[in-house]
């Protein structure tokens, strides 16, 4: 879902998204052996994030 959420501009979305595939690469890791177990991780194609304007610490990014 992270790809549908940079489409629709939910960057939290995106963000929770992310951590969860973090999450889920870092299980994969823990319950395989490194000695006979290759890991690849990829997309069918990226999206960049961008976040503009002043960041003092006032501003929320997520919009709330």
């Amino acid at each position: 879902m992270i790809d549908q959420a940079h489409h629709r501009g939910q960057l939290r979305r995106a963000l929770v998204e992310a951590v969860g595939f973090h999450e889920a690469v870092e299980v994969a890791t823990q319950i395989t052996d490194s000695s006979n177990t290759l890991i690849i991780v990829t997309a069918d194609h990226a999206h960049s994030l961008t976040i503009n304007g002043k960041a003092d610490g006032r501003n929320n990014i997520l919009g709330t």
